[in-house]
């Protein structure tokens, strides 16, 4: 931006205001202007002026305005220690604030699809773009790598449990997402399908917990815990996938207007108390969904990591030998 707007005024004014006693006046001319372009949310492109540098309504332009105000007062002279300490600080609230208002967007079209019944595809083939960068958080790490290691049957007890809490729906879910494969995907899903209910059947034969033991978890319980877990990831980490996921969000989408107060919240109150407001709203309306739509998300999801991931899941499985799937 400050290079468009730069050019531009290399090339609208007099030549002697560019002597170098002038380029104080000139650097602090340009971060004016393109802090009354951000406000403005407009900043035309130098060689195609009919086209906006600026996206309209992007949270970024928030962020921007205060780095802009910041490298304005510095340029200033007002970059005493105290202010430029304060200003830090207020620079990177508002980058949290902003990333609190992306995850609502994104949230609010994953919502949107949810109780509508679609699955929001889009979303999800974002998310496998690299899926060997696919973030996976330490909380929830626990019970799904034990299920990714195909070099043992083994489970510990904690695994198990959490197995057992969610495989009265669990069964229903393979189901539904082989019948949702193809081909090589397919064979794979049913080689991890039968991995797990080995391990399952060998944990009971050596243990003796069964399913009537543990409390169970529905479909939405889990779905929100998984939801939870991956805005605390983003909001901790500045994760790069998520300006990329809020990409396949279809432009053209009304907003569903389920998160409103959230986004007051965030920017009158701080991300702390937007991010809690958040989880509040989002736990509502996950449980507002049947069960058999949180499936549906759950195969849509799973389906996208086979068919993204098929040369990794290939290599996971492959050595393992299931004669009844033999396609020879």
């Amino acid at each position: 931006m400050l290079k468009t707007i730069l050019l531009s005024e290399l090339f609208t004014t007099d030549r002697h205001l560019w002597e170098k006693k002038y380029w104080s006046k000139r650097i602090v001319q340009v971060l004016e202007l393109a802090l009354e372009g951000v406000k403005r949310e407009k900043i035309p492109s130098f060689f195609i002026p009919t086209h906006n540098l600026l996206t309209v309504s992007d949270h970024d332009n928030k962020l921007r305005q205060c780095v802009l105000e910041d490298m304005l007062n510095r340029v200033k002279g007002s970059d005493l220690v105290p202010y430029a300490r304060e200003k830090e600080s207020e620079v990177e609230e508002k980058k949290q604030q902003v990333l609190v208002l992306k995850i609502i967007d994104l949230l609010d079209f994953l919502i949107s699809s949810l109780l509508a019944g679609k699955n929001s595809t889009a979303v999800m083939k974002k998310m496998f773009v690299n899926i060997a960068n696919f973030p996976v958080s330490p909380k929830t790490r626990w019970f799904w790598a034990p299920f990714t290691d195909f070099a043992t049957l083994e489970l510990d007890e904690r695994a198990y449990k959490r197995l057992i809490q969610i495989w009265s729906w669990v069964e229903v879910f393979f189901k539904r997402l082989l019948a949702s494969l193809e081909g090589e995907v397919k064979l794979l899903a049913q080689k991890l399908y039968i991995r797990t209910c080995e391990r399952k059947k060998r944990f009971e034969s050596d243990k003796g917990l069964l399913e009537q033991q543990v409390e169970q978890m529905s479909p939405g319980e889990v779905l929100f815990e998984w939801l939870e877990d991956a805005v605390d990831t983003y909001f901790e980490e500045e994760n790069s996938t998520l300006p990329n996921l809020r990409k396949a969000v279809p432009s053209e989408l009304t907003k569903s207007s389920f998160f409103p107060d959230v986004a007051d919240v965030t920017l009158k109150e701080g991300s702390d108390k937007g991010l809690v407001d958040l989880k509040q709203h989002l736990r509502k309306y996950i449980f507002m969904a049947p069960e058999s739509y949180i499936i549906n998300t759950f195969v849509e999801y799973v389906s996208q990591f086979f068919s993204n991931g098929e040369e990794v899941w290939r290599q996971k499985l492959d050595f393992i030998k299931v004669p009844e799937l033999d396609l020879d």
